[in-house]
């Protein structure tokens, strides 16, 4: 019973590596944990909840790559912030 367990995760991750679409698939949400977990661990942009009035209101650009709020918080990094915690729980 132990044997046919395991073939049958085999053959779903064979599947889904074969697959194009599995295999992006599978690349886009490991690439969104690795983000998560950097960011968590201080290792990628700023503090999520820093405000630099400065910075106010931005469009998207090389330092801010989604851009700011109306206090100068960084967008990209909120969000980094909000997948972490969907991945801590």
């Amino acid at each position: 019973m132990m044997q046919a367990s395991t073939k049958n995760g085999q053959d779903f991750f064979g599947k889904l590596i074969r697959s194009p679409k599995g295999l992006i698939s599978s690349g886009i949400l490991l690439t969104l944990i690795l983000l998560a977990l950097a960011t968590n661990l201080g290792l990628v942009g700023f503090d999520p909840t820093a405000q630099t009035p400065m910075d106010r209101l931005l469009a998207p650009n090389g330092t801010y790559w989604m851009g700011t709020d109306q206090f100068g918080r960084d967008f990209f990094m909120e969000d980094r912030a909000g997948e972490y915690g969907w991945v801590d729980n």
